[in-house]
């Protein structure tokens, strides 16, 4: 009896080990399957050929070889329609380039996976990244679960040329720079060299577009809308007020040209036609692989009213009708980790906290001098992005482009925002 009892508690035991073995092989082996390859749709303009989307997908590979990965380049324009009708259709890719004003009607029709619970599962700490970094990356607000993953940050910063400064004897701007400061500080760069009638040196640039306009309207002590994005505030005064100041450098201060809106064919501030350029950190990057032939450097968003700037990650998501959603996901935790987050710093911030000296060291021989602005401009980060923030963004821009052309008033042109707007938000 004794031992029949003994062979009931082996076999017992037995059963549990081998449930356990199978199940941890399981876990293993979830990934071990055969050569499968991932799509990974983005518009990033350059090849991802010694960036960080290859480098991310080599860390995958060197964990698990049998999976490849297929860069899919789509033009900035066509992509989101693109994106739609292959997800609509079943055939879209594994992983999409996102953008934080751009994704949450994809997520609201059910495209995205929910990441919250692979974040939970596999023990990945938001708190070990910068505080803003996943307030946009939440749905249906920054309280919600998380749908996409952070690449890297980005933010608006005012790039200058050295060289105008020192010849005028200019100090460069710093953090006590205001708006007026900068105003009066481009109307001495502004020249017509050669009495032509034509102006041959700009003082300031802004490119025409939401994230700007979003800025100096935060640092006018305004907000584009409620809380809830119920409602738009465009024709409140605050708002009025830093819209007026951009029409103000055109046409008072003569300072800046019309804003071109889009990427210009031919950059000014790179030809050194431009003094300085108010504009995205993504910038850095594509001004040092230029090799600018003069000296430049990067300061903080000058002061309104208060001190505030526009801050967003790059994102990316998995597509809810993959095949292979944990090769996907493996894909996303090399493009948050370590190894990835050093290799996604080259594009602009990593957003790992733990690297931030590491990362300031390795880039500390290239320009821009003052890289640490970024890090100490996120005290100030702020984020405002409404459904369907592409069109929302649109049609603000189509609306100022006729203000600042002198079509119409910019206080008609911020009702009329705020009127089109309030349509919008009441469909969504």
């Amino acid at each position: 009896m004794k031992r029949k009892k003994q062979i009931g508690k082996f076999v017992v035991m037995g059963t549990i080990l081998i449930s356990l073995f199978i199940t941890l092989g399981c876990m293993q082996g979830a990934l071990a399957q055969d050569k499968i390859t991932l799509r990974l749709a983005y518009w990033d303009p350059s090849r991802p050929k010694d960036t960080p989307w290859e480098t991310s997908g080599e860390l995958l590979k060197q964990k698990y070889p049998h999976i490849d990965i297929e860069y899919e380049y789509r033009p900035w324009t066509p992509y989101w329609q693109k994106m739609l009708t292959e997800m609509t259709a079943g055939t879209g890719a594994d992983l999409y380039q996102q953008r934080v004003g751009n994704m949450k009607p994809y997520i609201k029709k059910g495209q995205h996976i929910n990441l919250s619970p692979l974040f939970e599962r596999d023990g990945i700490d938001v708190d070990d990244y910068y505080e803003a970094t996943f307030r946009e990356l939440r749905y249906p607000d920054k309280y919600g679960d998380i749908y996409a993953a952070p690449t890297y940050g980005f933010t608006t910063v005012l790039f200058y040329n050295k060289g105008h400064f020192d010849e005028l004897g200019i100090d460069y701007p710093d953090w006590d720079w205001t708006w007026e400061t900068m105003a009066e500080t481009a109307k001495e760069f502004t020249k017509d060299s050669d009495g032509d009638g034509r102006i041959d040196n700009w003082g300031l640039q802004i490119k025409l577009s939401i994230d700007k306009l979003k800025d100096l309207i935060w640092q006018n002590g305004g907000r584009m809308f409620s809380d809830d994005f119920t409602k738009s505030r465009w024709d409140e005064p605050e708002v009025v007020g830093a819209m007026q100041f951009v029409h103000d450098l055109i046409y008072k201060y003569k300072a800046m040209p019309i804003p071109e809106v889009g990427v210009a064919a031919i950059d000014p501030f790179l030809t050194g036609k431009v003094s300085m350029i108010f504009d995205g950190t993504w910038m850095m990057t594509w001004y040092e692989y230029q090799k600018i032939a003069f000296s430049w450097d990067i300061a903080p968003s000058p002061q309104g009213k208060k001190r505030a700037v526009w801050f967003a990650p790059g994102a990316i998501s998995i597509w809810s009708g993959t095949k292979y959603p944990e090769e996907s996901w493996e894909y996303i935790k090399n493009v948050i980790s370590r190894e990835g987050q050093m290799e996604w710093g080259s594009l602009g911030l990593p957003l790992l906290k733990e690297i931030e000296g590491e990362w300031l060291k390795t880039y500390e021989d290239r320009p821009p001098e003052h890289r640490r602005i970024i890090l100490e401009q996120l005290k100030y980060a702020m984020s405002e992005e409404p459904p369907a923030a592409d069109r929302i963004g649109k049609l603000i821009i189509d609306e100022m482009m006729l203000a600042l052309l002198n079509k119409k008033s910019i206080e008609q042109a911020c009702k009329d925002i705020k009127q089109q707007t309030d349509e919008i938000l009441s469909t969504w």
